[in-house]
């Protein structure tokens, strides 16, 4: 599946949407919410991972790895151990970032 990430290549750039290609992910805790492992396009900066797993519809980074497996598991731990209500607080705070990005464009 195709969707757009929320990135920034150094730190101190602006935020900016990537396109990626990534595998769907299913979270049962999350029924409603898509998911995908995929490359990341950054992977050539010191100490980014080879692979992340992002919410597609925000491209909010869930988690990273040297391996697609391991970002997967990665997920999948972080998905276990925080709260429902700090998983959609982090998801309103990308979507109000997409929306205030989109009115100062």
């Amino acid at each position: 599946m195709r969707f757009h990430i929320i990135a920034q290549a150094q730190t101190g750039e602006r935020f900016r949407r990537i396109e990626v290609d990534g595998e769907r992910i299913d979270f049962p805790q999350y029924r409603t919410e898509s998911f995908a492992a995929h490359a990341n396009p950054f992977t050539r900066t010191k100490g980014e991972p080879a692979y992340v797993v992002s919410h597609v519809g925000t491209g909010m980074r869930l988690a990273g790895g040297k391996t697609q497996a391991a970002a997967i598991s990665t997920a999948r731990q972080l998905i276990a151990e925080k709260s429902t209500e700090e998983f959609w607080r982090a998801i309103a705070a990308a979507r109000q970032y997409i929306k205030a990005t989109q009115t100062l464009a």
